[in-house]
Order: structure tokens, then C-alpha cells, then sequence
């Protein structure tokens, strides 16, 4: 499932767009609070991974592959794969991935982990632990405008 973008994303593009408002670094991070990201969110509202070898990673704007907008679907923005290599275990699993502006730390958008429950047809959350000393973490982003 593609992960989705905020309102506060929109508006920062117009005002990079329109000359209002410089361009900064992408940041990607990991959160472990669960919580589905909704297009009204802040940063604020996601917890951080914590543990060993975890770190945020910078997203290099060249590596992104952007599909136009069609008048039956939204642009689609996706990245490489992201390998996150652990240490040792996380404070709590890892609910989801969510990506911020280096500076402001404004928040571009996310995606909770999730699988489809067979019995039920639904998306339901599907946190990832890690245990051990090399548990590898990876992720690949998939940004819709919704």
C-alpha cells in the first residue's frame, strides 16, 4: 500500500515552487507508535525508533523515479530500497516509516506496516520486531498524493 502525504507537503511544494521557500534534504525515519498517517499529521505524533545501529537516513532527491499524474490516478513518487541494519533489539517494534524535511522537520508523509487479515479482507497493522544483532530492516517508499 502506498504510503500517503500531508496537507503541510502541498503547500510546502507550492511555496518551493514559487520561489517562497527554499528546498531541504528529505530525512527518512521509523516510528514505533501505531498509528495509520493521515494527511493531517505533524511529525510530532510519531515516536522514533530506538536502538542499536539504528539511524535516520537522508533520501537523495536524484534516486527518486516520479510516475505523472493520469486523470484516473495520482502521481506516484517512489525510492530505492533502504536497508536499515540493526545492532541489537528496538525499544518497540517498528510500526512504520514516516519522512521529514531536514531543517523544519515538517513532515512529507508515512506508511504503517501492515498485512491483510484473510479472514476478515482488511489492512490491519503489522508491526516488525527486531530481536538481534543484524536484523535488517528494509524499506521501499511509495508516495501517492492523496
Amino acid at each position: 500500500m502506498p504510503g500517503m502525504t500531508t496537507h503541510a507537503w502541498t503547500t510546502y511544494r507550492l511555496e518551493v515552487q514559487l520561489a517562497r521557500r527554499q528546498p531541504e534534504e528529505l530525512i527518512l525515519k521509523l516510528f514505533t507508535n501505531e498509528r495509520t498517517p493521515q494527511p493531517t499529521d505533524t511529525a510530532a505524533r510519531y515516536t522514533e525508533v530506538q536502538g542499536p545501529g539504528y539511524a535516520a537516513v537522508r533520501l537523495d532527491p536524484r534516486e527518486w523515479t516520479i510516475d505523472d499524474a493520469r486523470s484516473n490516478r495520482p502521481a506516484i513518487a517512489r525510492y530505492p530500497e533502504v536497508v536499515f541494519m540493526f545492532q541489537g533489539p528496538t525499544n518497540r517494534p517498528i510500526a512504520g516509516y514516516f519522512i521529514v524535511t531536514k531543517d523544519t522537520v515538517l513532515l512529507v508523509g508515512g506508511e504503517q506496516f501492515t498485512t491483510l487479515d484473510k479472514a476478515t479482507g482488511l489492512l490491519v497493522p503489522a508491526p516488525r520486531t527486531v530481536e538481534h544483532i543484524g536484523d535488517l530492516e528494509k524499506i521501499t517508499i511509495v508516495l501517492t498524493q492523496r
